[in-house]
């Protein structure tokens, strides 16, 4: 049984609907990040779970037992959102012990708890300052002490890092992401940002317009997505409306793309049969650009560059390939260039291998 379950999870304001009969099941120790777009319904979903808000229809399990109508203090969640909440006029020990002192706790355990999630987090020594005498990460490691320290059965992030600068930010990644593994605590963070997902959960739930578009690992969803939907927002990429033609030679199929590209996809599974539409994806890095052109006669067509964009240890060219398609490609830099000098208006060939294609049926 899983530690946390949510069943049929609804919610409307009115006549918007936020959550659209969302089911999940989170296990024991899992790190599960909500990504999606602003208006998702991530932060509903958490509130929901953490007994901020009420569910309009479905139920909400912790090890088995139904909490919908319990208190937040029930819920047994430990909430770090992105503004900290902290107590201004509270020290940085008060602002940790507040969930202790409200269980009504004794001081030599308060004390002794507060020190422990203080030392876990990097801040001994920093007791009997107040939240506006520390820095941003500070803040950041206090509010999430007082979360750990009521030895939540779940960890709730609600953007927790999204007030950082992106150094911090990026550093902040690595130590909760140890901190949670080091605790063994269950925890669901929520987030927009793809990297920060894709770089720290167990398992992504991407949410769109308040519906499920897929669970799973991060390089699942990357390498296989369910939707058109998933492979738009899980980073960059190619995608061809086609028409399945017929089989093609080892193992593939051609199919026309809407511009009139001939494409040829590489299949592991039967799914495609006939001559129905379907989605081709294929990710930006699993495309190269050769000067002449390839040998082979599979996915090869020409092209122009329109634009290169410099990201330090990698390069982003968008180009104009056969029937006026836009394509993009990153080619890793060497020395402050990509692969090979690249110019606007150069003429190049554009090629991807069969099996680089990721296909959805539409």
């Amino acid at each position: 049984m899983a530690l946390l379950e949510v069943e049929s999870l609804t919610k409307q304001f009115g006549p918007v609907l936020a959550l659209d009969d969302v089911s999940l099941a989170i296990e024991s120790g899992e790190f599960v990040t909500l990504l999606g777009p602003s208006g998702c319904g991530k932060t509903t979903f958490l509130r929901i779970v953490a007994g901020l808000e009420k569910a309009t229809r479905g139920k909400i399990y912790l090890d088995g037992r139904c909490i919908n109508d319990l208190p937040p203090n029930y819920h047994e969640m430990g909430l770090v959102v992105q503004n900290y909440a902290l107590f201004p006029h509270m020290t940085v020990f008060e602002n940790v012990a507040y969930g202790l002192r409200i269980r009504r706790l004794g001081e030599a355990e308060i004390r002794k708890r507060v020190e422990k999630a203080l030392e876990m987090v990097r801040l001994p020594g920093f007791e009997q300052r107040y939240p506006h005498q520390l820095s941003g990460g500070q803040q950041q490691r206090c509010a999430l002490a007082r979360a750990i320290v009521i030895r939540p059965r779940v960890l709730l992030l609600d953007e927790a890092l999204g007030a950082l600068d992106k150094n911090l930010r990026e550093e902040m990644q690595v130590e909760l992401k140890q901190l949670q593994q080091e605790l063994g605590v269950t925890t669901i963070h929520v987030t927009h940002d793809q990297e920060e997902a894709l770089g720290m959960s167990d398992r992504i739930v991407l949410l769109n317009r308040g519906r499920v578009e897929q669970f799973g690992a991060p390089a699942e969803l990357y390498e296989n997505p369910q939707t058109e939907f998933v492979a738009n927002f899980i980073g960059d990429a190619n995608i061809f409306d086609a028409r399945v033609l017929g089989a093609g030679p080892r193992g593939t199929v051609t199919a026309r793309s809407e511009e009139g590209l001939t494409l040829t996809v590489a299949l592991e599974d039967d799914r495609i049969r006939g001559r129905g539409r379907i989605l081709v994806v294929v990710r930006p890095e699993r495309v190269f650009i050769e000067e002449n052109r390839p040998s082979h006669e599979t996915n090869v067509f020409p092209g122009t560059i329109e634009a290169v964009v410099y990201h330090g240890n990698s390069a982003k060219i968008i180009l104009h390939a056969a029937c006026r398609r836009r394509l993009l490609v990153h080619e890793p830099s060497l020395g402050g260039r990509s692969r090979k000098e690249r110019q606007r208006g150069q003429s190049v060939w554009v090629t991807w291998p069969p099996e680089a294609a990721q296909v959805i049926r539409a």
